[in-house]
């Protein structure tokens, strides 16, 4: 059995709070590649040190005790935060973003076996236009009212099968929600979260 320290998860919470934040992390690297120690919990694996401060980062001689997170558990807690994110800008802003050109959305082939399109959709103009590569970039961030979002983008979504992928970021932990799921999540109504391997 593992035991987690209160510390140690609030450290944790913090990080991935300033990840999402600031869209960044800091490594070190040297001649031999990225700083890394050896596991305090598991035998014969090494942990890579990430910061979300420069500083910090900086300090990495005195090898400081941080928490410790598989690759798969950060992905996940911060798409979770991003969610969370996502769901607070738009209810405070009373907006979302997409992408479109003319009347066409930028959509994404869904990795749900079931098959069918997702639409991406942003919290604020600078996330919008951070996707816009390869063939989205004739597309332009649209924002949309978040009413006109739950009752119209919504339904198109329902109507045509796709689903959506909110605070949309391209990677294989991609979340993707059916288009009820979306507006209950804005609503206020958090549903249980859909992630797509």
């Amino acid at each position: 059995m593992t035991v987690v320290a209160l510390e140690e998860l609030q450290a944790k919470s913090r990080f991935i709070r300033d990840v999402v934040l600031n869209r960044c992390v800091y490594a070190v690297e040297g001649t031999t590649g990225f700083a890394r120690v050896d596991s305090p919990r598991r035998r014969g694996i090494q942990v890579e040190l990430l910061w979300t401060n420069p500083s910090e980062a900086a300090r990495w001689a005195d090898v400081p005790v941080e928490p410790e997170m598989a690759a798969t558990d950060l992905d996940t807690q911060l798409r979770r935060r991003m969610i969370d994110d996502f769901s607070e800008q738009a209810a405070k802003n009373r907006q979302v973003w997409i992408l479109r050109n003319g009347e066409s959305y930028a959509t994404i082939v869904t990795r749900h076996p079931a098959g069918g399109e997702t639409l991406p959709v942003f919290a604020d103009r600078a996330s919008a236009e951070r996707a816009m590569d390869g063939p989205w970039s004739q597309m332009s961030p649209a924002r949309v009212s978040l009413a006109d979002f739950l009752q119209k983008t919504v339904l198109w979504c329902v109507e045509t099968r796709r689903r959506i992928a909110p605070a949309y970021v391209a990677g294989p932990g991609l979340v993707e929600m059916h288009a009820w799921e979306m507006k209950a999540l804005l609503s206020g109504h958090s549903p249980a979260r859909r992630r797509v391997v």
